[in-house]
Parts: structure tokens; C-alpha cells; sequence
């Protein structure tokens, strides 16, 4: 309403779409326990991580193509599709965070060495992460893969594209990407139920079919 755009039957519809396959994928996670700074890491050589690593940078490939040389009217589609895939990359801010976010304050604030060995040593005995180069390497990497390259795009299509389409599309590509980067890369699945990963697989598919009628639908 601010930029004086009309919400279509057709956006309205496939937005709810969206907004229900959210909610059921987001009813259908696991409760992961703390994983130390080894079994973080080694997250990343899994097969499961591989797999979408390849398919992530296949999926990037192709999306930044379209999004450039592609056909005129899928150009906002494959822009915003880039940029939210980006930016749902949580793998790296997710190990940023586990090994900085609860150590680090303990090691700014905490009165004694016990206080921060309670806090830390979970992590790795005697871990403080502003002496680790893996955690400033990871900080960096979620800084530019989650903030600075998606919300640089997201700003640049707007300024090209209608806001109620491009954002939505935007918005729904981090929530697929950053649910399957969860998934396979931190090794969420391993929590899951059988009847839990089939529930999230049907909320990844009702997103799926809520994003294809936001762009496809006549």
C-alpha cells in the first residue's frame, strides 16, 4: 500500500500457499543437541552437505544466467530466487554463531576462569573464539552470504521490479534454501522421525508450489 502496488487474486493465493507451507515446516523440526567445534566442522564433509554444496552452486549458476541473459519476463523470478538462496546459506552463521556468540560473551563479561571454562569448554577444552582464524573465517563468510550480497541484490531489484513480487519471491527462497541447508548440511535430518521428514518434505513442496503460482500462474 506504501508504493502503491495492487495485491493481485493471483499474489494473495500464492502468498497463503507460501504462509502455510511455512508454518508446517516450521511445526516439523527436530530438537538438535550441542554439537562441539570438531562435530560442527566436520558437518560440512558429510555427504549429505556435499550433495547440496554441488547443488547449490548448480542451482546458483543457472539462477544468476537467467537472472541476466534469460527470457525478459523471468528475469524478477531468477533475481529474487539468487539473492534469497544466498542469503538462506544458515550453515555458516549457524557454526558462527554456536562458536562465538555464548563463548565470546563469557570471555568479555565472565568474572572467573570457571565461569568461561562452564561456557567454553564445551566447545573445545580451553576454546575462546577470538583466538580461533575458523571462526573469524566463518563470520565472515555468513556476513557476505547472509547480509551483504542477498540484501545488496534485494535493494538493486527493487529498484528494477514491483516490491510485492520481488520480496515475496525473495523472502520464500531464503525459507527453502536456509530449511535444506538445515536439513543436509547441519544433519537435521538424523533427528528426524520418519513421519517428521515427510511432513517437511510436503511443507518444502507446498512453498515450492506456492512460489511456481506466484510467477507462473495466469
Amino acid at each position: 500500500y506504501t508504493l502503491g502496488e495492487v495485491l493481485t487474486r493471483q499474489q494473495a493465493v500464492a502468498s497463503t500457499i507460501i504462509v502455510i507451507g511455512t508454518i508446517l515446516a516450521a511445526i516439523s523440526g527436530p530438537t538438535v543437541p550441542h554439537r562441539n567445534r570438531d562435530e560442527l566442522l566436520a558437518l560440512l564433509s558429510t555427504g549429505s552437505a556435499i550433495t547440496y554444496h554441488i547443488g547449490a552452486a548448480l542451482w546458483l549458476s543457472f539462477a544468476a544466467y537467467m537472472a541476466t541473459r534469460g527470457v525478459e519476463w523471468l528475469r524478477p523470478f531468477f533475481h529474487a530466487s539468487f539473492a534469497g538462496a544466498c542469503g538462506g546459506i544458515y550453515v555458516f552463521q549457524t557454526i558462527a554463531i554456536d562458536l562465538g556468540v555464548d563463548c565470546g560473551l563469557a570471555h568479555m563479561f565472565a568474572t572467573t576462569d570457571d565461569d568461561i571454562a562452564a561456557v567454553c569448554d564445551p566447545i573445545a577444552p580451553g576454546y575462546n573464539p577470538f583466538a580461533d582464524p575458523i571462526y573469524y573465517t566463518f563470520s565472515v563468510i555468513a556476513m557476505a552470504t547472509g547480509w551483504i550480497i542477498p540484501l545488496g541484490l534485494l535493494s538493486y531489484g527493487l529498484t528494477k521490479h514491483e516490491a510485492v513480487l520481488f520480496v515475496t519471491i525473495y523472502e520464500t527462497s531464503i525459507i527453502v534454501s536456509g530449511d535444506l541447508s538445515s536439513l543436509l548440511v547441519l544433519g537435521e535430518y538424523r533427528y528426524m522421525a520418519t513421519g517428521q521428514l515427510v511432513h517437511f518434505t510436503v511443507s518444502i513442496l507446498v512453498i515450492l508450489v506456492g512460489l511456481f503460482s506466484l510467477h507462473v500462474w495466469p
